[in-house]
């Protein structure tokens, strides 16, 4: 049985703690749009657009219909264009990955010819961005100090899927704020097989209100994406509230993300 990917987006104050208008009138602080994130139905290898299929003949000369198995009493509408079966439908130096042919690598090292990827699950695959963006912003009086460079992340091992952290503006150790000025965060969600994921980001700053921000994140990863226009009601996300990170956010576990 295969795991469906979720996103569940919950407003800052959900959280314990983490209500942007505590502590004094005066000075820096920060807020940010959402704080809990729950990716929901995502490949585990990410594709662009989706091509659905009733058959061969649906697909492009080079890919085939591909029907994947139902999930527990949920069964797909349509099928989906793949491009192998096996490593020998692959162009040379290229391998079969959950049916798309992708480059095998060891290392990101491995993956700098090919632009926007990253070594997940032993291929070269691009990340999923999609929904993964986070809005962090100065809502006191004064220049707000984000520490970028002791950004930490939290969780099991699995929690290393969310890892690759892009930030704009970029390359800086320390980024200010002035009042109302943005910053903005893209998680890279790279889950190497199907599953369910969780861990959190601590973003530490001089803010006045909240010391550190925390963001909780879960993801599951499918075979196949269901899409509801398509296949009706899809199954539902893996849970992602307070009570499944409490003991993650009191024991702050570090995930040892070495051999991702």
């Amino acid at each position: 049985m295969r795991a469906f990917c979720c996103l569940v987006v919950l407003a800052l104050a959900a959280l314990p703690g983490l209500v942007a208008g505590c502590g004094s009138d005066d000075g820096p602080k920060i807020d940010v749009n959402l704080n809990v994130r729950n990716l929901c139905n995502y490949g585990i290898v990410p594709v662009e657009a989706e091509t659905r299929c009733d058959d061969d003949g649906d697909c492009a000369a080079n890919a085939y219909c591909w029907t994947p198995d139902d999930v527990g009493d949920f069964s797909y509408a349509r099928s989906f264009c793949r491009t192998c079966e096996t490593d020998g439908n692959c162009d040379m130096g290229f391998s079969c990955d959950h049916r798309f042919c992708h480059k095998p690598c060891t290392t990101d090292a491995d993956c700098s010819d090919q632009t926007g990827t990253y070594c997940t699950g032993g291929f070269c695959r691009e990340a999923h961005i999609a929904g993964t963006q986070f809005t962090i912003t100065n809502v006191g009086n004064k220049d707000l100090e984000v520490y970028i460079d002791q950004t930490e992340l939290f969780g099991n091992d699995d929690a290393c899927v969310f890892r690759r952290l892009e930030w704009s503006p970029a390359g800086e150790s320390t980024v200010t704020l002035a009042p109302e000025d943005n910053l903005f965060l893209n998680v890279k969600y790279t889950p190497p097989e199907a599953g369910s994921f969780r861990g959190f980001l601590e973003i530490h700053s001089n803010a006045t209100n909240i010391e550190p921000l925390q963001i909780l994140m879960c993801g599951q990863a499918v075979e196949a994406p269901c899409q509801e226009s398509i296949d009706g009601p899809c199954p539902s996300c893996t849970s992602c509230t307070y009570d499944d990170f409490e003991q993650m956010l009191d024991a702050h576990p570090k995930p040892d993300c070495s051999g991702m």
